[in-house]
């Protein structure tokens, strides 16, 4: 759970900072950090969590960098 608070972190910071305060580079990071950091999460915990909370985690982190990939690019416009 504390992984998932991480990713859902990162959002609700880029949010409360103003996205469009970042350059291209920092935005790139931060996109590119939090999509590894949720393929880590993803597999590392593969085998050891019921399916139903790997669906979870799934669509948590699927929502996340989603949600960070529009405003990413809505804001750098």
């Amino acid at each position: 759970m504390v992984g998932l608070a991480a990713v859902v972190l990162v959002l609700v910071l880029v949010v409360a900072t103003g996205p469009s305060d970042l350059s291209v580079l920092r935005r790139l990071f931060v996109l590119a950090t939090t999509v590894a950091f949720s393929a880590w999460l993803l597999r590392e915990h593969r085998d050891r969590l019921p399916v139903r909370v790997r669906l979870v985690m799934l669509t948590v982190c699927s929502v996340v960098l989603l949600l960070l990939v529009v405003i990413l690019t809505v804001t750098a416009f």
